[in-house]
């Protein structure tokens, strides 16, 4: 029965080294559950600020007035990644080339590019479908990296919003309105594609998956008091998840 309002969690230092930090909020109708990640040194103290709603919980209730905190997150979360990328025993070649582009993207992040980051994960997302469905890579880690770049995706959109609104950035209303006729049509094509698989005796949990991550986004896009960063970024997922579920076979 926690009450509604802001709170403070404190993490102190024990040793030096990456901390996660898992944050559930218990409500009647469901628990949402939150990671984030950082680096501590030996009576350090790092002070996380959340905003507990009852009625409307955010799915992020980490209280970050510049997104900063977000990219912090994504930026140790990425080098995790990279450090369990290079330590599985897996594909050389797939080893290369995630090793390649997750640097990249890390270098992206450190010159404040707020997009970019973003549409590099979700072409790495494709990926590495692509890898297991060409075997490649095998189910297991296709699925962990799969979810760990979804999980990085979500703290940087977090972030772009949080910027974007910041700055004040403007967007063509009339391109919006475009782009999420487009998203409602690619839409309309995945569950026609889906339809088409399960008649074939196809069903895969990863496929629902898939598709509910899709329809999520674009009811966020949707939502009337959706902010113009926040239609933006969704419709771009939408996109990308979109060419995703369309390319599987």
């Amino acid at each position: 029965n926690a009450q509604e309002g802001k709170y403070q969690i404190k993490v102190n230092g024990t040793g030096q080294g990456e901390y996660q930090l898992h944050i559930g909020q218990i409500i009647n109708n469901k628990d949402i559950w939150t990671t984030t990640s950082g680096f501590i040194n030996p009576g350090e103290e790092i002070i996380h600020e959340i905003n507990f709603n009852v009625s409307s919980p955010l799915e992020n209730p980490l209280f970050d007035q510049t997104g900063r905190e977000y990219i912090k997150s994504a930026r140790n979360k990425l080098i995790d990644l990279k450090n369990k990328t290079n330590q599985e025993n897996i594909n050389q070649t797939v080893k290369r080339t995630m090793l390649t582009q997750l640097n990249q993207i890390i270098r992206l992040l450190d010159s404040n590019k707020d997009e970019d980051p973003i549409v590099s994960l979700y072409r790495l997302r494709y990926q590495i479908n692509l890898w297991q469905s060409t075997r490649k890579l095998d189910e297991n880690n296709s699925h962990y990296f799969i979810n760990k770049i979804q999980e990085i995706i979500e703290d940087l959109e977090d972030a772009y919003v949080i910027i974007e609104t910041n700055k004040g950035a403007s967007y063509n209303s009339q391109r919006l309105i475009q782009e999420i006729k487009l998203a409602q049509k690619s839409f309309g094509k995945i569950e026609d594609k889906l339809q088409k698989l399960y008649k074939k005796g196809i069903v895969k949990p990863d496929y629902g998956a898939l598709y509910l991550l899709v329809q999520k986004k674009l009811n966020k896009a949707l939502n009337p008091s959706a902010s113009n960063p926040e239609i933006y970024i969704n419709l771009l997922g939408v996109k990308f998840l979109s060419q995703e579920i369309l390319s599987l076979k």
